[in-house]
């Protein structure tokens, strides 16, 4: 490793090292024993949707990966509720559900549910509770969105 604390790029300050991008760096090593600056992005830029259809897709496997339960019964009943959802939502402001903010959710809520029976109404918005809950959101999201 290096000690001069001038020349160790994880001791520089990131805006230094590359102000460009979001994520951390790591050390990487190469055959000759030197090392040089590899950038692991944050995962908000791995997976930004390029169209709509990629956006479907990281809905469902953000679903899958979260809710348990038989997949023939409430489960798909909320997965293709959801993607539903992430292409309204992509369509609406260009962003996946890993950049999802509380106004995206809050606006489809208002605007895309509105003219909905109250039944219908309330099964998208416990699709909404899930796609919270599986992004790891803090729980005020949840309240917000009654």
């Amino acid at each position: 490793m290096c000690s001069n604390p001038m020349t160790d790029p994880l001791s520089m300050p990131l805006s230094t090292v590359t102000p460009h991008l979001t994520g951390r760096p790591t050390i990487g090593y190469m055959w000759s024993s030197t090392y040089f600056l590899r950038w692991q992005p944050s995962i908000t830029n791995i997976m930004r949707p390029a169209n709509q259809q990629q956006a479907e897709k990281h809905m469902e496997h953000l679903l899958n990966r979260k809710i348990s339960g038989c997949r023939r019964s409430k489960v798909n009943e909320h997965t293709q509720r959801a993607r539903r959802i992430a292409v309204m939502i992509w369509t609406r402001f260009q962003v996946g559900p890993y950049q999802y903010q509380l106004k995206h959710l809050i606006w489809y809520l208002n605007t895309w549910t509105r003219h909905l029976k109250p039944a219908t109404r309330y099964r998208h918005w416990i699709t909404l509770r899930y796609i919270v809950w599986a992004l790891n959101k803090p729980d005020a999201w949840a309240q917000a969105l009654q």
